[in-house]
């Protein structure tokens, strides 16, 4: 008799990402491996008996087995959120609690100090900077900071270049290049940056509220002709139908936004309402 035993293993490892889970502040990536396992065994048995008479019978006995196990394991990864600009992801949140990070030794004009702040802009390094509406200037808060540098105006209320009057609202391109709304002056101003002194680059304009579109154009929005314009062409983007509540009509708009598509978003302050 004899007896013969064959053994052959083969393996398939498959990896397969599931899901990606975006968070406000991280992203999990969920990665499943399953490892499968395939054994087979085959047994051959070989009889042989003789008889006097020579003749000879063979009887083969075969017996096959197959064995399978699956294995899955399923691994959690933390990365880095993908971000991209001007993006906010869908389940972002926030503290319920704010933290200070510009003023909090109340009102004056010392460099640790902000006087009727209106004017907001907050670069990618996270620096902070405020229009100190009436401290006639515009200062610049680097994170973590515990006072503020002026890098515009700081020369008392006036008229003249590297001066200001009740600058509403400030925006600041990617060479650092500030734009100034400055209301009672009735200009828009440009500061280059570390210039000891602005450029007048609008005049005889009601400005409340400015940004700055991928072309670096400026639209501005006019509160007294009741209107939204970009600039250099003047062209009337929004409103400039007079005073009214009608949908191509404004009443006192006090700010402008673009989102990505370039659409207008005015908050319409006189109609009580933001329009787009």
């Amino acid at each position: 008799m004899v007896a013969t035993s064959t053994t052959s293993t083969s393996t398939t490892s498959t990896t397969t990402t599931m899901r990606m889970i975006f968070l406000a502040r991280s992203m999990t990536r969920i990665t499943t491996t399953t490892t499968t396992t395939t054994t087979t065994t085959t047994t051959t048995t070989t009889t042989t008996t003789t008889t006097t008479t020579t003749t000879t019978t063979t009887t083969t006995t075969k017996t096959t087995s197959t064995t399978s196990t699956t294995t899955t394991t399923t691994t959690p990864t933390s990365q880095p959120p993908v971000i991209h600009d001007d993006c906010i992801c869908e389940s972002a949140t926030w503290n319920q609690n704010g933290v200070t990070v510009a003023g909090w030794n109340g009102r004056g004009s010392s460099l640790n100090q902000l006087d009727e702040p209106l004017g907001l802009f907050v670069d990618e390094d996270a620096a902070v900077y405020v229009a100190g509406t009436l401290n006639f200037r515009v200062v610049k808060w680097a994170s973590g900071a515990s006072s503020d540098q002026v890098i515009a105006g700081g020369n008392g209320e006036g008229n003249q270049n590297n001066q200001m009057k009740y600058a509403t609202k400030i925006i600041i391109d990617k060479n650092g290049t500030i734009f100034i709304c400055d209301h009672m002056n009735m200009r828009v101003q440009r500061w280059f940056k570390n210039d000891d002194h602005g450029q007048t680059i609008i005049e005889n304009i009601s400005c409340w509220g400015l940004t700055l579109d991928k072309e670096k154009l400026l639209y501005v929005s006019d509160w007294k002709k009741r209107r939204i314009t970009k600039r250099p062409s003047e062209q009337i983007t929004a409103g400039g139908n007079g005073q009214g509540s009608a949908l191509n009509q404004l009443f006192y708009p006090c700010d402008v936004f673009l989102d990505q598509d370039q659409s207008i978003f005015v908050a319409d302050d006189g109609n009580q309402r933001i329009i787009k």
